[in-house]
């Protein structure tokens, strides 16, 4: 089982994260993004292969990347907060269904350094998870 539907559902409707703009709209699964908006903060949501499950359950990696587009500066200020924020989130989440499963626990394992994406034209950071779904 996956948990997928959870964290996304969680990301998109948080009131939070929605001061910065980021809602449905603005959060893609990874494989579902060739062109980010050319205004705002979005995040992009990489889901790596469970490296190994007994019954279909064992950890998941997870990585939330925050991009905004380089043509509106290159403060990273609200990139810390953004995940500062998805962080608290899925750290304190436990139990939350989703459609394709349920979150059980999600531990941070740090943040990225403040980056470019040359593909998006954007300043970007991200924070990587090791996740558990049942």
């Amino acid at each position: 089982m996956s948990c997928e539907a959870a964290v996304f559902n969680m990301l998109s409707t948080d009131d939070a994260l929605g001061d910065f703009g980021i809602d449905a709209d603005r959060v893609f699964p990874a494989p579902t993004i060739d062109v980010g908006p050319r205004t705002g903060y979005y995040l992009v949501l990489r889901w790596e292969e469970k490296t190994f499950a007994i019954r279909g359950h064992g950890p998941q990696f997870l990585t939330v990347w925050c991009h905004r587009s380089r043509d509106e500066g290159t403060d990273f200020s609200g990139h810390q907060q953004i995940l500062g924020r998805v962080v608290e989130l899925l750290e304190t989440a436990t139990q939350v269904e989703g459609a394709d499963g349920i979150l059980t626990q999600a531990k941070c394992n740090g943040l990225g350094r403040d980056d470019t994406d040359d593909t998006f034209g954007t300043i970007v950071k991200n924070a990587a998870f090791t996740v558990l779904s049942r």
